[in-house]
């Protein structure tokens, strides 16, 4: 057993397979749940899971600290403006909102400002919808 705690972060559940490829690591939450302690995740690697975002969250409830938004193709993480891939992000926050998730939501796009103000104007109805928005805008 580990006697420190430790971050867990999709970013790290990556591998280089036979032929060189980067893969995920097939579920996870299974082989790091009893040792994490807090868990910041990337919305669009955690849809690229084999049980999607859904498993991630249900796996790490009460121990998500934060997300970084990004949306993809469900294929590959390319990390597109939110609405320009295939994730659900109404029910991916919908679901975070069922465990209470009170953390950070970055958006983490790495080519322009012009694509996170997209991605912001992307989330806010989403996030209205919810019910979250005001709640989400307050620093």
């Amino acid at each position: 057993m580990l006697s420190m705690s430790l971050w867990a972060s999709l970013e790290t559940f990556l591998f280089i397979d036979a032929n060189c490829r980067l893969r995920y690591i097939k579920y996870p939450e299974q082989h790091l749940i009893d040792y994490v302690e807090l868990a910041p995740t990337s919305v669009a690697h955690a849809s690229l899971l084999p049980g999607g975002p859904e498993s991630f969250i249900d796996a790490f409830a009460g121990r998500i600290i934060s997300t970084h938004v990004s949306d993809n193709d469900l294929v590959l993480d390319r990390h597109v403006p939110v609405g320009n891939g295939k994730i659900d992000f109404k029910r991916v926050f919908g679901n975070l909102m069922k465990i209470g998730f009170k953390g950070t939501m970055n958006i983490e796009l790495p080519r322009s400002n012009e694509d996170r103000v997209l991605s912001k104007g992307r989330l806010e109805p989403i996030l209205d919808e919810l019910g979250i928005l005001k709640e989400a805008l307050t620093p």
